[in-house]
């Protein structure tokens, strides 16, 4: 089973308001995102599909198999509405978020968690005293993403097998 997650990869794509794509890069599926899959598959974990969160982080930091959170995530947490999930062929799946960045925001790393436990049933943000489990973790290739003032982008996070 680890040599087939092993050969699933991921890939952030971040699209600004009029669909320009400011960012489209692979990243990390860390070994705890493995274990999850591993864990649902013994039927260990009862999958809650609307426990999926992103978190934006401020590190450089190259992200390493054995990651199990972001290496500096903002406080208070950045965090999105609940995403929408799209089977977008036999072997993708998508969780589309959509982010307004209020004041704006510049972000060097994200991750994409699994957050049963401490989850709001109002969709709000889990609190950051419970990270879950990281699934995938992206450092970007730029320096970093600002997203400016009172705009909206969508984050696709696409994992395919």
């Amino acid at each position: 089973m680890r040599d087939l997650l092993k050969k699933v990869f991921t890939n952030v794509e971040i699209k600004d308001e009029d669909g320009k794509v400011l960012l489209n890069q692979s990243n990390l599926f860390v070994e705890s995102g493995r274990g999850l899959i591993r864990d649902i598959l013994k039927g260990d974990v009862t999958l809650d599909v609307t426990k999926f969160v992103l978190e934006f982080g401020d590190s450089s930091q190259v992200p390493a198999e054995a990651d199990v959170d972001i290496v500096t995530p903002f406080n208070p947490v950045i965090s999105q509405d609940l995403p929408t999930k799209t089977a977008v062929s036999t072997t993708e799946i998508d969780f589309a978020f959509a982010y307004t960045s209020g004041a704006g925001v510049t972000f060097k790393e994200m991750g994409l968690f699994y957050r049963p436990a401490g989850a709001p049933s109002d969709g709000g943000v889990p609190p950051r005293a419970d990270s879950g489990v990281l699934l995938a973790r992206l450092k970007t290739t730029y320096t970093s993403i600002t997203i400016g003032a009172a705009k909206t982008v969508t984050i696709t996070w696409k994992i395919i097998f």
